[in-house]
């Protein structure tokens, strides 16, 4: 540990690491603060919608994504594209595909379908998860740019803002009753803000000459993502398909118990998921094969034991943290956070893995660990969640994840001719990045 903390002062991507970790940190506590506001200001229906709604635009940003974010990456580092073009080709494909998406909206607004909210006006629903999935999709397309040019200062700058809008939406909550569509439009609408603001900003920090488009270069770009976006749709679905399951075949005051379990899980992939973003450009800038892949072996062993000890701890302690910071009317999380902190411990092996498939081009074996690992947590939802409600879904929560940690190490030793102890062993060598 002592060389780690050592090598911190030497080596550019982990000072760009204590940097971007630092801006995360402060993310993911502001995510735990927002939690427990939300659970104890709305009803555990209500929080169990306000997770919904959150939890749908984050499946149609993953689906309209097409990959991008990793395209733009891949495209600055391997083929050495101009940033004005990508942030031209970004900004176009954006406003087409919001176009795309508004219309769809429309539509279903049009026959006065509101799904799960049957106490909303769909109108004011289907546009502010339109507004939603607009911001959150521009500011995942244009990191992609920031994690390539290494402008880690401006992402922690951002992180604090964002960290900073997203609090103070939730402190308002008090201040309009606890009433479902103002809560969810005090966070669309400060974290809009935040996006203008997030553009302007990264667009006059790194570009110098107009903003350019190249149609050929965007049709590569999605022909590159595209294999992402079926990895990270995939990905998507193995996290989050849960919540959406619960809400189809459960009520909203199961989903909202889930939910204040699942802030556990959030708290504990922040760091891998960081960690793991930031190998991707790291990996595509280094040219040998073999520093990749010890990279790649050092940073899930570290990561992956860390969330370990975190998730134990948590294991041990939630039957008192839960209902001690969201109240009594929450107890029933306690049991469904104990699988899921199991879970959350081995998904960090796919979490990192991913990233290093990507790099290689070859999101094949991703795609390939995630749909089976997405089809038999389907399998066992449809089984245990009639049944067992919330504990049903963590358990097959935890089944999918242990499959798809075994799948993931399975397909990484074979294409890399790794042994396998070399990525379940820990070494003090590994706490030495040079």
């Amino acid at each position: 540990m002592k060389d780690f903390m050592q090598s911190i002062s030497k080596n550019i991507f982990l000072k760009n690491l204590q940097l971007f970790l630092s801006g995360k940190s402060l993310l993911a506590i502001t995510t735990l603060i927002i939690g427990i506001i939300t659970a104890r200001l709305l009803t555990p229906e209500n929080r169990g919608l306000y997770t919904l709604f959150f939890t749908i635009s984050g499946l149609f940003v993953t689906i309209f994504h097409v990959g991008i974010s990793p395209a733009n990456i891949y495209f600055t580092n391997i083929k050495k594209i101009n940033i004005n073009i990508l942030m031209g080709n970004t900004l176009m494909y954006l406003f087409v595909s919001m176009c795309s998406f508004g219309l769809l909206l429309f539509l279903v607004a049009l026959f006065d379908f509101t799904g799960p909210f049957t106490t909303s006006q769909p109108w004011i629903i289907w546009f502010m998860l339109w507004v939603t999935v607009s911001y959150t999709l521009t500011e995942v397309c244009i990191s992609g740019l920031i994690y390539a040019y290494n402008k880690y200062k401006f992402l922690n700058k951002s992180l604090i803002y964002q960290s900073t809008a997203l609090l103070l939406s939730c402190l308002l909550i008090y201040a309009v009753e606890s009433d479902l569509e103002k809560s969810l439009g005090l966070r669309v609408s400060f974290l809009l803000f935040f996006t203008f603001w997030f553009v302007h900003r990264f667009i006059k920090l790194s570009l110098t000459k107009k903003i350019s488009f190249s149609f050929d270069i965007l049709k590569k770009q999605l022909k590159f993502g595209s294999k992402n976006w079926l990895q990270n749709l995939i990905g998507f679905l193995n996290v989050r398909s849960y919540l959406l399951l619960l809400g189809i075949l459960s009520s909203p005051t199961v989903v909202g118990l889930f939910s204040v379990a699942w802030i556990f899980v959030e708290v504990l992939r922040f760091f891998p998921d960081a960690v793991a973003t930031m190998i991707l450009p790291e990996l595509t800038n280094n040219k040998s094969k073999n520093q990749q892949v010890l990279l790649t072996i050092k940073a899930l062993k570290i990561i992956f034991y860390l969330v370990l000890l975190a998730s134990l701890f948590f294991y041990t302690t939630s039957d008192y943290i839960i209902p001690f910071i969201f109240g009594p009317a929450y107890q029933e999380s306690a049991s469904i956070s104990k699988l899921l902190m199991l879970g959350a411990a081995f998904g960090v092996i796919y979490q990192v893995l991913t990233r290093y498939y990507t790099s290689q081009a070859q999101q094949i074996f991703s795609i390939i660990t995630g749909s089976c690992g997405l089809a038999i947590g389907l399998i066992c939802s449809f089984i245990l969640i009639p049944k067992s409600g919330g504990e049903g879904a963590a358990i097959a929560y935890l089944i999918s994840s242990i499959s798809t940690a075994l799948l993931s190490i399975y397909f990484f030793c074979k294409t890399t001719a790794t042994p396998i102890m070399k990525v379940i062993k820990i070494s003090k060598e590994d706490f030495s990045i040079t």
